[in-house]
């Protein structure tokens, strides 16, 4: 009677064993599944020039904010956008919402690259471009920079926004 109840506790184990999946073919099935397709990678970011490098201005759009353009290409932004989205432009650009410099490097030896304000009595118009004479003070008033390029050793470079300047992109830096 002893080896009946064992071999039936036996039995009983195997069968319970079996019931729960260890032994059998079910962790293959689910494996065997197909696979759902596998979505591609977003491409990657777009790079851009140095700004530092002469002739390459900064020119944000909210949607490329570390946007540049090449040598000799202008950066023409909108004065009236809380961003300031500028896009790159040949030929004749507009006279408002230019920007030529972002920084010494990009005007002759000598030259400033200054933010220049301009009441029109119908608003604000600002364009930043090189200039023989040294930037002018007031409001809207301040020399583009990069670190560290400053003509005036007393002001430091930071960002436009840093210095109070909303006028211009947020990425842009001044002298203050």
């Amino acid at each position: 009677m002893k080896i009946a109840a064992m071999t039936s506790l036996v039995l009983l184990g195997a069968t319970i064993a079996g019931g729960c999946g260890m032994g059998s073919d079910e962790g293959e099935v689910a494996a065997a599944k197909p696979r759902p397709p596998r979505q591609p990678d977003a491409p990657p970011p777009p790079t851009y020039p140095d700004p530092s490098i002469p002739g390459v201005v900064r020119c944000f759009t909210e949607g490329a904010p570390n946007q540049t353009c090449a040598p000799g290409v202008a950066c023409n932004f909108n004065n009236y956008n809380s961003f300031h989205d500028g896009a790159c432009v040949n030929g004749s650009p507009q006279v408002y919402g230019l920007e030529t410099c972002d920084g010494p490097e990009d005007c002759a030896a000598g030259s400033h690259c200054c933010e220049v304000t301009v009441d029109t009595g119908d608003g604000f118009l600002v364009t930043i471009a090189c200039q023989a004479a040294s930037c002018q003070t007031g409001p809207g008033a301040h020399e583009m920079c990069h670190p560290g390029t400053c003509s005036d050793a007393t002001k430091s470079c930071v960002t436009a926004q840093a210095a109070g300047d909303y006028g211009i992109a947020a990425n842009l830096s001044v002298c203050n």
